[in-house]
């Protein structure tokens, strides 16, 4: 009985313990907020135009595009980093390349433009209760693929 007693105290005290350095480190994680989750409108949208263009342009190779959107955020340990990617077509790209025929989309050139387009990309990062420690880098603007 005396063993049993003292085996579930023991027990009982690794749990509170394991309970408070759960509740006490969670902060340090906690403030992460991801966004990798790849179910967006946008990225479904430039994925089927991306098909597309695979299909009508010679030579077009979609894996060279990315189409994801991420958005990363650490502030962890007193310092803050963030990292944000936009697909490579936009939302207004993807519907005239879904509207157009392949005829008019080898016609106007928009093959390669969408070959030479890049993902809208920017990053920073800072220490709380200050300015950016680094100034934001941001892609330069993407131009439209399709007119």
């Amino acid at each position: 009985m005396i063993v049993d007693r003292d085996f579930r105290r023991g027990r009982a005290t690794t749990l509170l313990v394991a309970a408070t350095v759960l509740v006490a480190t969670r902060p340090a994680w906690a403030d992460m907020d991801d966004d990798t989750d790849q179910f967006h409108p946008d990225v479904f949208a430039c994925e089927d135009a991306l098909a597309k263009l695979e299909a009508c342009c010679l030579g077009f190779v979609a894996d060279r595009l990315r189409c994801v959107r991420l958005s990363v955020k650490d502030t962890s340990c007193g310092y803050g980093r963030y990292w944000r990617e936009e697909p490579v077509l936009s939302p207004s790209d993807a519907a005239c390349i879904d509207a157009r025929s392949c005829e008019a989309l080898v016609a106007d050139r928009v093959c390669a433009r969408a070959l030479a387009a890049t993902s809208r990309r920017e990053s920073g990062a800072w220490e709380h209760g200050s300015a950016f420690a680094d100034q934001p880098q941001t892609s330069a603007p993407r131009s439209p693929v399709c007119p």
